[in-house]
């Protein structure tokens, strides 16, 4: 009886690491929206599309 007894261990480290790199992705894209919103500050959009050429 006792040799039909297996303990099933879950495997925490491969879900900690899927938790872990998705947990950097996000990271990793807040970074990224976050510096292409300073790039985009940085432009002036104020264009003046009058008819100035007549």
């Amino acid at each position: 009886m006792e040799e039909s007894i297996t303990l099933e261990t879950p495997a925490p480290n491969k879900a900690k690491r899927k938790s872990k790199n998705g947990k950097w992705r996000e990271i990793e894209a807040i970074k990224e929206k976050s510096r292409l919103a300073k790039e985009l500050g940085a432009y002036d959009f104020n264009f003046d599309f009058s008819d100035e050429d007549k």
